[in-house]
């Protein structure tokens, strides 16, 4: 898995073949790669959650799928046979990943390990029903082990632990343990008790002292909500008075697992067991990588791109699903993309006090993407082609670019063209200027050569968008003539570009 995700990186941050051993800058950290773009992602599967997430899929079809499919039998009875007791794959969403289930007499093999700690991954199972749960007969047969309704306060993990006693003794249901609790209470000591302990205990030697076994039974019984234990009882008295037929454990599991799903912030509803499905669990298992990208990159770029203070990574995270759903080559949307997350191989990023080829400032992300003589080059650009139609009363703030916030009388597509073209060519100015230092002396004037480089590639990049019909024709109505950047032509029936006049072709 680790060699895995090194060649995942290798391939989408660096852009090299598995095998290429070339030293290239890692511009990110290889869990920040996963995800989907519009979510900040780069488009690399998250192969860890992914496969985990699958392991949790087969997991719940052994819980929930009929016994009858040959696999699920054979695993059920493994599991039966490691645990020594009758118990449900209910327990697998309860019991912690890595240990044999309570009163277990084998480690899981190594197949059932991975399905319980691909469930055990998830988040907690909870009752997400709407309805409360209406106890009835069937609690009589409900699963003493792995129930997640008999957690509580003093048993958040469940009971299975503390009473693995009776676990190991084969007591399995609520209705066994009344039962018990009856035979025990009859039979006062000598061979009363021994026939009980001998036929309803399995001769298990905790209980062979009866005082042992009355006083555990009446721990059990406590730590059981007293609702259940009250409906079971009622349920054994109609047993008793031939009122009603033994309820089976699927009676019980029937009523309780369609109930159980997840509630979790990363779902836009409750999800239940029958509904799950790997996409659910990617979804589920990739949420802390999702606010973990937020803290360590949203949040800080938000901040000094002058987004609101109150909820900067929302802003930003909103302004990369828009820009996402622009209908052009991703290769024009990758600089945005690793400007936010100061993934450009910068000096302060390669931790060098080198300053900027420009003239001595730092070389760190905001003088690269605004106040370098290179970027500035593109941002007096736009700003003229604004100044020109009347469309800036204000100098144009980082904010215009970087968070793509539309100035007033602009489209709000075009602008989010102009920004990614703006963002992808100040880092084509910075590459060049870059790649211009190292050339053979004379090394030409860096700063005008490049910084009209980088003007030209942003007009040439809008001319790229007309050209390969990215604008869709909802746009038309839209930009009429004399609008900035790009326009319609009725009478040419086609998106044209409105460049100015010092890069407009000759008549």
């Amino acid at each position: 898995m680790a060699e895995l995700m090194r060649v995942t990186a290798k391939v989408v941050d660096r852009g090299q073949a598995p095998g290429d051993a070339t030293r290239k800058f890692a511009g990110l950290a290889g869990w920040a790669l996963a995800g989907r773009p519009a979510d900040g992602g780069f488009g690399a599967l998250p192969w860890r959650e992914h496969i985990t997430s699958r392991h949790a899929w087969w997991g719940l079809q052994l819980l929930l799928a009929p016994a009858a499919v040959p696999w699920v039998a054979i695993a059920r009875a493994l599991l039966r046979r490691c645990a020594d007791t009758a118990v449900h794959p209910m327990g697998l969403l309860l019991w912690p990943a890595g240990e044999p289930p309570p009163g277990s007499i084998a480690q899981l093999p190594p197949p059932l390990r991975r399905l319980h700690a691909g469930l055990r991954s998830l988040p907690p199972v909870v009752d997400v029903a709407e309805q409360p749960l209406v106890l009835g007969p069937w609690c009589w047969a409900a699963p003493l082990w792995g129930n997640l309704y008999f957690c509580s306060p003093n048993f958040p993990t469940g009971i299975d632990r503390d009473f693995i006693d009776f676990s190991a003794a084969g007591v399995t249901s609520l209705g066994q343990l009344l039962h018990l609790e009856q035979a025990v209470a009859a039979a006062p000591g000598g061979a009363a008790y021994a026939l009980v302990w001998t036929t309803m205990l399995g001769r298990y030697a905790a209980f062979a002292s009866r005082f042992y076994a009355v006083e555990r039974l009446a721990a059990l019984l406590a730590a059981l909500p007293p609702a259940w234990v009250h409906a079971a009882r009622a349920a054994a008295a109609e047993l008793a008075a031939g009122l009603l037929q033994p309820p089976a454990l699927d009676d019980a599991l029937a009523m309780l697992l369609p109930r159980l799903g997840w509630a979790h912030p990363a779902l836009p509803t409750p999800l239940l067991l029958s509904s799950f499905t790997v996409r659910h669990g990617t979804s589920l298992l990739t949420s802390p990588t999702a606010t973990r990208r937020a803290a360590q990159y949203f949040t800080p770029f938000g901040l000094l791109a002058g987004a609101a203070a109150p909820a900067p990574a929302a802003t930003v995270q909103a302004v990369l699903a828009r820009l996402w759903r622009v209908r052009w080559e991703n290769c024009h949307k990758e600089p945005f993309w690793r400007l936010v997350c100061d993934a450009v191989p910068t000096a302060s990023r390669l931790h060098m006090d080198q300053p900027c080829l420009c003239g001595g400032a730092p070389a760190v992300r905001r003088h690269h993407f605004w106040t370098c003589p290179v970027a500035r080059g593109v941002v007096n650009s736009i700003a003229g082609e604004l100044t020109a139609r009347q469309l800036l009363p204000a100098p144009l703030a980082a904010a215009h670019i970087w968070l793509a916030a539309a100035p007033a009388g602009v489209h709000g597509g075009v602008w989010d063209v102009v920004s990614l073209a703006a963002v992808a060519a100040m880092d084509h100015g910075r590459r060049r200027m870059y790649a211009m230092s190292l050339a053979p002396p004379p090394v030409p004037p860096l700063v005008p050569v490049c910084l009209r480089s980088a003007r030209a590639r942003f007009w040439t990049l809008l001319t790229d968008f007309v050209a390969l019909r990215c604008a869709p024709a909802s746009w038309q109505a839209h930009l009429p003539p004399g609008h900035p950047f790009i326009y319609f032509d009725a009478a040419a029936a086609t998106f044209k570009v409105a460049l100015p006049a010092a890069v407009a072709p000759p008549l």
